[in-house]
Parts: structure tokens; sequence; C-alpha cells
């Protein structure tokens, strides 16, 4: 089935959807040598996720997308979800920096339609992120991070669209606000263990 929302909520089959995924980040490209994980890998690890799981892959700019479909098709196989980050706001696994301009840049426009287009209607591919760790900071993120929701929602209309995110902000009024354009379906916050052992704050 395919996931969906309905205000501020996932649905699947009728019913609420709520994961605890894995970020499988290395899974299409970068990372030390063996990161990427053959076929045979690739079914087993989705085959041992708990049923109708989320997986967050990296999918950047010069990555070999023959490995994407490699990690799709075990996933689609396994009745398993994908969340596909498109771009990287860090320097990790890229050469390609956005620049947060709008309209978007022409090779990243290029970008997501490869992406998004190659499978395009697939249930398995639940939902898109914008970017990895944008630079929230940047005073026309909001616009861009719904130029880049607009272009994916072209070339898979059904798919959902969150930020990305990262944690420039711990004021939910301020990450709504980077998210309130139209063809935005969710908001990510990454939180990360200090050396203390203790979270950061939550929105």
């Amino acid at each position: 089935g395919r996931i969906t929302r309905s205000g501020k909520k996932l649905f699947l089959n009728g019913r609420e959807y709520k994961f605890a995924g894995m970020n499988a980040d290395q899974f299409v490209g970068c990372g030390n040598a063996g990161s990427q994980p053959t076929a045979a890998q690739a079914n087993r690890y989705f085959a041992e996720l708990n049923p109708q799981s989320m997986t967050r892959i990296w999918v950047f700019p010069g990555m070999n997308l023959a490995n994407y479909d490699l990690v799709f098709n075990a996933a689609k196989a396994n009745g398993q979800y994908l969340c596909v980050c498109l771009v990287n706001g860090l320097s990790a696994c890229t050469a390609f920096q956005a620049s947060y301009g709008t309209p978007i840049a022409s090779n990243l426009a290029s970008w997501i339609d490869q992406v998004c287009s190659r499978h395009a209607g697939e249930p398995t591919v639940a939902m898109y992120e914008c970017a990895n760790e944008a630079s929230e900071g940047n005073s026309n993120i909001g616009p861009w991070y719904q130029a880049m929701a607009q272009r994916i929602k072209q070339r898979d209309p059904q798919a959902l669209v969150g930020t990305g995110g990262g944690n420039n902000s711990n004021n939910p009024t301020t990450i709504a606000g980077w998210a309130s354009g139209s063809a935005i379906d969710l908001i990510s916050y990454h939180d990360y263990y200090t050396p203390a052992g203790t979270l950061g704050p939550r929105s």
C-alpha cells in the first residue's frame, strides 16, 4: 500500500502509520569499501526489518543510480519503504553544494528529474527529502524547500516530500515556518547524542 498524509498524520491501508526507521545513508554511494550492498545483502537487510519499515537513503548528485535501483528492488520485494534524500547540505559524499536560490539551479533540477522519475508512482518510494541538513540559516530556505518539493512532485506526484532538516533551531515556530510551503508534507529534525549521552532540546 501507499503511505499518505492527512493533516498531521500519516496513514497506511486506512490506519495511522508511525515508524522508527533505519538510516542507511551509504547504501547508494560513498562510504568505505563494501558500504554498497550486493543484491543478496540488500535483500537480507530488508527481509530482516520489521514489516513495512522505513529506510532513509542518500541519492546525491553523481551517485550511481544502478545502486539506487538495486536497493529499490530489494525494498519492494520485501514490502519495505524508502525515504530518498536528494541533496546534502554538508560536504560528505558529494561534490555538489546547493545554492538555495529560487528558482532552483538547473543542474539540481535535472538531478531531481532523473531520480524522481526513475521509480515514479511506486509506493515503495514513500517519501523524498529535499536535503540532508540543508543550511536552514539561509534566508531563502523556506522558498527553496517549496521549490524543491514542487519539482519533486512534478515528477512523482503521489510521493510525500519532507524537508530533510537539520538542527539549526529548536524553536517549533521557526522550524514550521521553514516548511510552511504547500508542497511540503513532512518536517525533519535531527537530534544527536552528546558526549554526555543526553539528547538536545526537542521541538
